[in-house]
């Protein structure tokens, strides 16, 4: 019997979650990756710590307990080990996807413009943001 493998997005999400948030709980990083995520798609909780104790048994991610008031929190924190593996893995996908992402989000965006075509303005928002972040990345040579 196979074993049925997920995705990588779900690793580089957790990755990225860590790099831009340390020092999260496990909850925490399912609620921000079920906000990324949004429909269809969308990671079981269940899921989330089993990649997370993957992540941890491969050196990629580290777990702290701390405690606070009446119970203790695992935290987890990105390891250096897991900023390397997380450009490594994601470099490639990133860079062929970059030139159409940056289209279709431009073109999103003038859509945007237009009154009566009903782009929701929270997307409108995150499709900005994501056009900027793209502006850095490429001003900085990063894809």
């Amino acid at each position: 019997m196979s074993k049925r493998k997920r995705p990588q997005s779900l690793r580089h999400l957790i990755l990225a979650s860590l790099i831009i948030e340390p020092n999260m709980h496990g909850y925490g990083i399912y609620k921000k990756i079920s906000y990324i995520a949004q429909a269809p798609w969308k990671p079981s909780i269940g899921t989330i710590y089993r990649v997370l104790n993957e992540l941890v048994s491969e050196g990629l991610i580290v777990r702290e307990e701390k405690p606070e008031a009446s119970r203790r929190r695992i935290i987890y924190r990105i390891s250096e080990k897991g900023v390397d593996a997380f450009l490594k893995e994601t470099k490639a996908p990133l860079t062929k996807l970059s030139g159409t992402v940056a289209t279709i989000l431009e073109a999103y965006i003038k859509l945007s413009d237009r009154v009566g075509l009903g782009v929701d303005p929270d997307l409108r928002e995150r499709l900005i943001k994501l056009r900027d972040i793209l502006m850095v990345c490429e001003s900085k040579k990063l894809l």
